[in-house]
C-alpha cells in the first residue's frame, strides 16, 4: 500500500494537484458523440489511482500531424490502451491560447493538465521539441519511453508501451 501511495504522489508532484477530466467516459460507442460534453477539475491522485502507466500527450490545435494522430489515439485509447493495458493518457497542451486548448481538448476522452498548469515545465523536463509527442511513464514517474508516439502509430493496440519495446509492424506515423 505504501508503494502505491508513493507512486501516485510522484505523478501528482509532476502533473500538479488537479487535472481536467471529461465525464462522458471512453467507451467506443461514445467516440463520435460530442454533445453534452463537460469537463471538470478532479484530483490527480484519484484520476490516476488505477493507472498502470500514464502517457503524457503533448499536442496542439492547428497542426495537421497532431490532428491525424489525435484521431488515432482517441480510438486506440478507447479500445485498447485504457481497457487492455490500464494506460491513462494526460493531454499536455502546447497551444498558444486557452481558447485553442479548449477547442482541441473538447473531443478528447482523457485527462488534461489545465491550461494554467505546469505545461511548460513538463515540456521542458521531458525535452519536448516536436509535436505530437507521447512520453510513457510508470506510476512512480520514471520514463518507460519517450517514443510513445511512434509506438502507438506502429501498433495502436499498445502492446509495446508498458515494456518500452517497439512493434515490428511497419505502419507509418501520420
Amino acid at each position: 500500500f505504501f508503494f502505491e501511495f508513493y507512486a501516485i504522489m510522484s505523478i501528482c508532484e509532476l502533473l500538479g494537484e488537479q487535472l481536467l477530466d471529461h465525464n462522458s467516459g471512453t467507451s467506443p460507442e461514445n467516440l463520435g458523440n460530442w454533445s453534452n460534453f463537460d469537463s471538470q477539475l478532479t484530483s490527480t491522485e484519484s484520476a490516476l489511482s488505477d493507472a498502470k502507466a500514464v502517457g503524457l500527450y503533448f499536442s496542439a490545435k492547428g497542426d495537421a500531424k497532431c490532428a491525424k494522430f489525435n484521431a488515432m489515439l482517441l480510438t486506440s485509447h478507447a479500445v485498447y490502451l485504457k481497457n487492455d493495458h490500464g494506460i491513462e493518457i494526460v493531454f499536455v497542451s502546447r497551444d498558444k491560447t486557452e481558447e485553442a486548448f479548449k477547442e482541441f481538448y473538447q473531443p478528447m476522452r482523457w485527462k488534461a493538465v489545465p491550461y494554467d498548469g505546469p505545461r511548460d515545465t513538463l515540456a521542458s523536463k521531458f525535452g519536448v521539441s516536436s509535436l505530437p509527442t507521447v512520453i510513457m511513464l510508470r506510476p512512480d514517474g520514471s520514463i518507460i519511453t519517450k517514443d510513445g508516439y511512434q509506438t502507438i502509430c506502429k501498433d495502436p493496440t499498445g502492446y509495446g508501451l508498458l515494456n518500452g519495446s517497439h512493434s515490428k509492424k511497419t505502419k507509418k506515423c501520420p
